[in-house]
């Protein structure tokens, strides 16, 4: 019982003493009473204990249940459904389940592998109103109102659907709505007038968001019960809601935590030479609060400090505040780290929040045929220009119709760079006329202008122009190269602007190529390592970036892309691209014998020492199911994370809240564990 031996005594109890037959069962009931009367979450372990017992393995079950729950709570529904249970009497088709959801959008639990969802592998029901409800909560015992903190990720239609929280104080003879829209921490997001739900949580989370709200009048109360509704109309389910991490305590006095760190400048590719720090903070405390610090710190540079006056801060009240004094985020990749400064706070672990930006170019070379998807490539905007393989096109093209009705198009790519001087800008266009794209259009009056920036936009230089003295009027396709030498050092972004004179006719733009040697090719490999003492393994390299196509040369001279029959070993590939731009790539091959996790490319840990943030940085020759956790010297538990179906896990683990010491990371794939030692310590 709850990993104590419940002290049954044998022979006397616990004992069989009948004949069990081939494919039969018995039921026996021990003597040995066990009193549950005190509140709390009871594992019951049951075995078999048979001298010769071939199959060890299934003599064990466990069973769990609970019995008037008290603060402080925490259910992640990892063991089992935590005696959460959906109400059939009252709900209506529900489709509220327990597991492992495997939709498209609702697709992980928050952490581990379990939570609840409506519906854990397809929609949820049309006409729904279903309730997933609780055990039973004794608060008769606390004279300040818990709070209720959980993990929610929905994606329902907007203006029918919705999910929301009630609570009764009467055992669930009577219910009430928690909390309204502007309430808590990420409480409601919508009022639902179309299907009389109220405020609830509607649309799309994008992702598992913390939702938290005091449960105001449960204090003193001992039969407390919370349940989750959902409610959708008749047509158009979508894949609904998922719950995990469901948390209920007492709040502290004194807690101000930070939430979320936004700049001014995160949606503008160059950044801002005086970009501004926003932190949104919040009073999880049950004190008002006023005169304490903030303060943001850029790549762990020299923080910046700036006091909250006078101005009180409630209790549950969210705050946004601007930072004073900007920091300069042009053409960089910056982490954001920004904390609250309150005297005698008694909750650390939540005072700091993070963030990371890039102001970046993406890398050269690039190419762009609009082959993989009818919409535009990742930072690329248009006015007027769409995917489409039809007026007499034999591949997907950008195209737009230019008429008297629609005179003028753009055409705006993503910021590359830097280029450098022998770069060059290659694209295929072609003109032709609206019915089928089968005559070739002389233009007249007309224009399309190509132009390059290096400043964002602020200014625009023209290096090509089509239009009645430079095109040839011809159905194939015609390619146009240009010199990026003026630009060379620069980053770039290409436009395309077209003014419409007269006729009526497609401009068909396809095959963008910004032909330059990377920087580096982000050359990757595919490893099935080699049996202990065989040639059994293979490799094959993949190519990030580069001008294709590329051909391979192995250090022992095989040329192609995939090789087998490797024995342990350390190999080098050396990749060409069409100009001749050449990367290196070496591959260590392992016997699966001395590799502990088998797939585990790589796992990093930096910066190790730490002073409370470090990276975990793991890769993998395959897609894996992995568990990462960290505990202290003494076993427990204190930081984890799953992943599913990844072949990259990428991780910040902060300790800032924890002593110095030593710490232990563990990932744990397919029943394989590898350990590595993390140590903190506060000079580092």
């Amino acid at each position: 019982m709850n990993g104590v031996p419940a002290g049954v005594p044998q022979p006397n109890d616990g004992f069989y003493t009948g004949v069990l037959g081939k494919d039969s069962s018995a039921t026996i009931a021990f003597e040995t009473l066990y009193d549950f009367s005190d509140p709390g979450e009871y594992v019951i372990k049951v075995w078999t204990s048979m001298t010769g017992d071939e199959d060890p393995g299934n003599d064990t079950l466990t069973y769990y249940i609970v019995n008037r729950l008290i603060t402080p709570y925490a259910q992640d529904f990892e063991n089992w459904s935590g005696g959460w249970y959906v109400d059939t009497l009252e709900s209506n088709l529900p489709s509220w389940e327990f597991g492992t959801p495997s939709t498209i959008t609702l697709n992980s639990a928050f952490s581990g592998v379990n939570c609840w969802v409506t519906n854990l592998d397809g929609p949820y029901n049309n006409a729904e109103l279903s309730y997933l409800n609780s055990p039973c909560f004794d608060f008769s015992d606390i004279s300040e109102d818990p709070v209720l903190e959980f993990a929610i990720n929905f994606s329902t239609e907007l203006n029918y659907d919705g999910a929301y929280v009630e609570m009764s104080l009467d055992g669930g003879m009577s219910w009430d709505k928690v909390g309204a829209v502007g309430e808590g921490l990420n409480w409601y997001n919508f009022t639902n007038l179309f299907t009389n739900l109220g405020d609830v949580w509607a649309g799309n989370s994008n992702g598992w968001i913390i939702a938290r709200h005091r449960l105001f009048g449960a204090s003193g109360e001992s039969e407390v019960r919370l349940r989750f509704a959902f409610g959708s109309d008749f047509s158009a389910a979508l894949e609904g809601v998922a719950i995990d991490d469901i948390n209920i305590y007492v709040p502290l006095a004194k807690d101000v935590a930070a939430l979320q760190i936004t700049t001014s400048g995160e949606n503008v590719d160059c950044g801002l030479e005086a970009d501004q720090v926003t932190l949104r903070f919040t009073n999880f405390g049950t004190q008002p609060q006023s005169n304490f610090q903030i303060a943001y710190s850029v790549n762990d540079g020299t923080p910046v400090v700036q006091f909250i006056g006078a101005g009180i801060v409630s209790p549950d009240e969210v705050v946004n505040i601007s930072f004073m004094t900007p920091f300069d985020s042009r053409d960089g990749a910056f982490t954001i780290k920004a904390w609250t400064v309150l005297s005698g706070d008694q909750n650390a672990t939540n005072d700091t929040a993070y963030y990371n930006i890039a102001h970046l170019p993406k890398p050269v070379p690039f190419s762009e045929n609009f082959e993989n998807t009818f919409d535009l490539p990742d930072g690329w905007t248009s006015t007027g220009m769409f995917i489409t393989n039809a007026h007499n096109n034999i591949s997907n093209v950008a195209a737009v119709n230019l008429y008297s009705f629609n005179p003028t198009f753009e055409l705006e790519t993503a910021r590359y760079g830097p280029v450098a001087a022998g770069d060059s800008l290659r694209f295929d266009y072609r003109i032709s006329n609206f019915f089928d794209g089968t005559v070739a259009t002389i233009l007249v009056n007309s224009a399309i202008e190509v132009e390059i920036t290096t400043d964002c936009g602020m200014s625009w230089t023209n290096v090509y122009s089509i239009n009645s003295a430079t095109h040839v009027p011809q159905i194939p396709l015609k390619t146009v190269y240009v010199d990026l030498a003026p630009f060379a050092g620069e980053s770039i972004k290409i436009r395309f602007r077209g003014t419409w004179g007269e006729g009526d006719w497609y401009f068909d733009l396809d095959n963008i190529n910004l032909q330059a040697c990377p920087a580096d090719m982000a050359l990757t490999a595919d490893l099935v390592h080699t049996q202990p003492g065989l040639a059994t393994g293979s490799a094959t390299v993949n190519v990030g970036i580069a001008n294709l196509p590329v051909t391979f040369l192995w250090s022992f001279g095989a040329n192609t892309q995939t090789v087998g029959g490797l024995p342990e070993g350390t190999y080098t590939v050396t990749v060409t691209d069409a100009i001749g731009c050449t990367d290196e790539l070496v591959v260590t091959m392992f016997n699966t014998a001395n590799n502990e996790i088998n797939g585990l490319s790589s796992l990093k840990l930096s910066p190790n020492p730490t002073g409370g943030m470090t990276l975990l940085n793991a890769s993998f020759d395959r897609p894996v199911d992995v568990h990462v956790e960290v505990m202290n010297l003494l076993g427990q538990r204190i930081w984890e994370t799953h992943a599913s179906n990844a072949t990259t896990l990428v991780e910040n683990i902060e300790l800032g809240g924890y002593p110095d010491g030593l710490y232990l990371v563990r990932l744990v794939v397919d029943g394989q564990m590898v350990t590595k030692k993390l140590v903190k310590g506060s000079g580092n």
